[in-house]
């Protein structure tokens, strides 16, 4: 097997198992899952709310937030499809830098 082949088949096996990262925190009971806290739990966390979180919050809006369609409710499927829409993203940003990137060269 390829090493491409080896590389989009562990990156489709990844996506699959995306929702283990909401669902295991809930199962162990210890709250959210890392990094993926509300401005609020990020101030009880840390007994204060960095400016530069506050800021963010009112800048950034994700575009899948709370990995839902459309305000309907998260489920495994939307995470996933979350998953494979940011390894879409990422894999397009890196194809584009390398084509750049190698037309650069003299």
């Amino acid at each position: 097997m390829s090493g491409r082949r080896i590389l989009w088949l562990s990156l489709a096996l990844l996506a699959l198992l995306s929702p283990l990262g909401l669902e295991v925190p809930r199962l162990l009971h210890s709250g959210g899952a890392w990094g993926e806290w509300t401005p609020l739990e990020v101030s009880q966390r840390l007994g204060y709310l960095p400016a530069g979180v506050e800021a963010g919050a009112r800048f950034w809006h994700a575009p899948l937030a709370n990995y839902a369609f459309l305000g309907r409710p998260n489920t495994g499927f939307a995470y996933i499809v979350s998953a494979c829409v940011g390894l879409a993203a990422c894999a397009g940003a890196t194809y584009m830098l390398s084509r750049w990137l190698r037309h650069r060269r003299p």
